[in-house]
């Protein structure tokens, strides 16, 4: 299922094109591991940009530092985060087996007053 909530808003084209590289990776993942029956993607533009995909599937053990995601062979993840910290965005990742996973972007954007100052 997929939700939009809020003003949608135009971003940087290296922040719309990260965040959509993000939700996919997250359903690729999802489509490959999860063995999920439902997926959900929302993205809510507030006063920051949340992206938010979860699934029903099989989950897993989240490393406890993102450095740990290549070692425990979460490449996508590890380049999720990365995508995520280009565009100063913060990923978060909740796991637990059996439970499914939720994985969240949340990015700080400037006012509509800050833009017309520059």
């Amino acid at each position: 299922d997929f939700h939009q909530s809020g003003k949608e808003r135009r971003l940087s084209r290296e922040t719309e094109l990260a965040i959509y590289r993000i939700a996919q990776e997250a359903l690729s993942n999802i489509v490959h591991h999860a063995k999920a029956k439902h997926a959900d993607v929302r993205i809510d533009f507030d006063k920051e940009i949340k992206l938010e995909v979860t699934d029903d599937g099989v989950g897993f053990s989240v490393p406890k530092s993102p450095t740990d995601f290549a070692p425990s062979g979460h490449f996508g993840l590890l380049g999720m985060g990365e995508r995520a910290d280009l565009i100063g965005a913060r990923l978060e990742v909740q796991s637990e087996a059996g439970r499914g996973t939720r994985l969240s972007v949340r990015l700080a954007v400037p006012s509509d007053k800050s833009k017309k100052g520059k």
